[in-house]
């Protein structure tokens, strides 16, 4: 029988553009599972927790960028978003883009070459 909690874990990931929390829930899942599962899967589960934590590290930056960019806006009030900012917002939605296309992927992977292992992220 086919192990399909890889699979619930990139579905998870995927639904995290809609749902903010299922991220959290799919990664702590992905640690869960990935100590007793077996090579393809544990390859898979490694492959998901990397995701998360770069897409993680990311957001990060894109806060800090966004901060600074609140911090030393010497512009009047209400002219408008600093360019700092909005650099960091954009750094922030290509993240978001990179994790959700990177979950889709992965969850096609799952349907299609459900036995094959998973690549590295």
């Amino acid at each position: 029988m086919k192990d399909n909690k890889p699979t619930l874990v990139w579905a998870l990931y995927s639904a995290g553009i809609a749902a903010i929390l299922t991220p959290f829930i799919a990664v702590a899942l992905a640690y869960i599972w990935r100590g007793k599962a077996e090579a393809p899967a544990r390859m898979q589960y490694d492959t998901q927790i990397k995701v998360f934590w770069r897409c993680g590290l990311i957001w990060l930056i894109a806060f800090a960028v966004m901060v600074v960019g609140v911090v030393t806006d010497t512009s009047p009030a209400g002219s408008g978003m600093s360019t700092l900012f909005a650099v960091g917002l954009l750094i922030a939605l290509a993240g978001q883009l990179w994790f959700t296309v990177r979950s889709l992927i992965g969850l096609v992977k799952c349907f299609t070459t459900p036995s094959a292992p998973m690549a590295t992220a």
